[in-house]
């Protein structure tokens, strides 16, 4: 269960990560009102693909491995860092502190730990109550993301690569939606 745990804070790590990568828009307006509706803490209330197979797949794969998505949180405090929370299977939850910055409807994050200068989601949709976010993998990072988990479960890296197959040649893109926690 040790090697198990270790290998789902790396899964966790990587696909946080790679979900946030994109490119990012270098338009200088800011809308203040937007910016400050980010702050404060948002929990995952759904996640889909535009893979059927993946979307179909996934919540058995998060249900086998004691993945809850409703304990993934977002919390952004104002300062240009956020908090985000990952729920790893018998450990404490594993928490990543990126920089992030928000404008112009994209949402960019940086992590320290990579040498990917900023990954971005496009925000579609942001009120007081609720956040989608969205991002397209590249396939070169899907088939790097499955590279790095055969290294540590084959297994499970061949189940990937074959619900990833039909993302292969153009990406798969992840919409994310969120809930703002009034507190």
């Amino acid at each position: 269960m040790e090697r198990l745990t270790g290998k789902f804070s790396w899964f966790w790590f990587l696909a946080v990560t790679c979900m946030l990568f994109s490119a990012c828009s270098d338009d200088d307006e800011k809308n203040d009102k937007e910016e400050k509706l980010i702050e404060g803490k948002w929990i995952l209330t759904g996640l889909s693909t535009n893979n059927e197979q993946v979307n179909a797949y996934l919540p058995a794969l998060l249900e086998q491995y004691g993945m809850n998505l409703t304990l993934i949180t977002f919390t952004f405090n104002g300062n240009g860092y956020a908090a985000i929370t990952l729920p790893v299977p018998g450990e404490e939850l594993l928490v990543l502190m990126p920089a992030y910055a928000y404008k112009n409807k994209e949402l960019a994050f940086r992590f320290d730990e990579l040498p990917v200068p900023f990954n971005a989601f496009y925000v579609p949709e942001l009120t007081e109550t609720k956040m989608e976010l969205t991002t397209v993998f590249h396939p070169l990072l899907l088939t790097a993301l499955i590279r790095l988990i055969e290294a540590e479960d084959d297994e499970l890296a061949k189940q990937l690569q074959g619900l990833l197959s039909g993302s292969m040649e153009d990406g798969l893109q992840l919409d994310l939606r969120l809930q703002h926690v009034i507190q």
